[in-house]
């Protein structure tokens, strides 16, 4: 590790070399040497050092869902959950749960909203 150029960045600690400040286009081929008294094995581990294209992290905010306060009476029921990503489980259903629900949800560049008429038929 010692007898080349730029061995100030390269250094063997507890067993392992230690690569620092490594630049764009360095290349190094390390050649390890393992032998006890039963024989001697060699093998190359070839290092490149590529810097990658930026890549964008694009991505949408997450929106906040609430449901609407005519909703609260539905939400008291022990059959209604509401999920973190703001989805209402409701059931099982009777008839009297019948209506118009509405799901409105926010984010800093939109608001959004959606009704949805659920009319239940059976005998319940």
């Amino acid at each position: 590790v010692a007898e080349v150029p730029g061995a100030g960045r390269r250094a063997v600690r507890e067993g392992a070399l230690v690569l620092s400040r490594l630049e764009p286009n360095d290349t190094l081929v390390a050649q390890c040497e393992a032998y006890n008294r039963h024989g001697r094995l060699l093998a190359n581990a070839f290092v490149y050092v590529v810097v990658l294209p930026p890549h964008p992290q694009c991505f949408v905010p997450s929106p906040s869902a609430r449901l609407t306060p005519e909703l609260e009476p539905a939400l008291q029921d022990d059959r209604a959950f509401v999920f973190t990503n703001g989805t209402l489980r409701l059931g099982p259903v009777a008839r009297g749960d019948g209506g118009v629900f509405t799901c409105q949800a926010h984010n800093p560049h939109s608001n959004a909203s959606v009704a949805a008429h659920l009319d239940v038929k059976g005998t319940r």
